[in-house]
């Protein structure tokens, strides 16, 4: 029996979808990291099917969504993954739903810390966070110049782990001055921590597809253009790709 009845309609290739992000990761090489972002049901490819997937085939190494709902979601469906949530987390319960679910929340303030820090005393365990830098993306993040000093603080805080540090790469498909200057004020917070001993991990710069960031990021799928410097020690891909659905 039919049940769809519009015109247009998507058809998800996983094996296509998988082979993009191999395709990735043969080009990102062996040390950096690849996050999968299956934010918004993964753009409208079906968040929990291409998570699965690309977890059966080893395909990525984290999966990046927008809320702890959708964190949720792939954890109740079976996905074990890292999960990074990308938004900010609130109200409390929501820090504790991450906790409980083994999520890790992206911080950019220190009442965002504080309350992580609550929440990890709550659940009695160590929470790893992602510390997201604003350099010109203008939604959420701390700004460059306060950067150090809040992951400063996060490493002082009991229960928290600073385990990553990304940014978010506003225009990389299409202005590559304003490119080199966030990846220029990315690259300060890194120098800046190196010199205090408090770099994370893993660190990455992160794009709007299709150009290219997690633990230090700041990459997004647009930023895979750009040469190695911009991709450090890991690299974010959405589902939006060409090859990966049709219609």
């Amino acid at each position: 029996m039919r049940r769809f009845f519009r015109p247009t309609w998507a058809e998800i290739d996983l094996d296509a979808l998988v082979g993009n992000l191999r395709l990735l990761r043969r080009r990102l090489g062996a040390r950096p990291k690849l996050m999968f972002v299956v934010k918004a049901n993964a753009y409208g490819h079906d968040a929990v099917l291409c998570a699965l997937a690309a977890q059966k085939a080893r395909a990525a190494d984290w999966l990046g969504v927008s809320s702890v709902e959708e964190g949720v979601a792939l954890r109740d469906a079976g996905v074990k993954l890292p999960v990074l949530v990308l938004g900010s987390l609130y109200p409390f319960e929501s820090v504790l739903a991450a906790a409980a679910h083994g999520l890790t929340p992206a911080v950019a303030s220190l009442e965002s810390a504080r309350r992580v820090a609550e929440a990890a005393a709550r659940v009695r365990r160590r929470i790893d966070v992602h510390v997201k830098v604003d350099t010109g993306m203008g939604r959420i993040g701390v700004r460059p110049e306060a950067a150090a000093a809040l992951v400063a603080d996060l490493s002082a805080m009991r229960g928290i782990r600073v385990q990553g540090l990304y940014t978010h790469m506003a225009k990389a498909e299409d202005d590559r001055s304003f490119t080199r200057r966030q990846l220029s004020a990315f690259g300060q917070v890194l120098k800046a921590l190196d010199k205090q001993g408090l770099r994370p991990p893993s660190c990455t710069p992160r794009t709007r597809p299709p150009p290219c960031g997690t633990p230090s990021r700041a990459s997004t799928s647009s930023a895979r253009a750009w040469p190695p410097t911009a991709s450090w020690t890991a690299s974010r891909r959405s589902s939006r790709s060409r090859a990966s659905s049709s219609t």
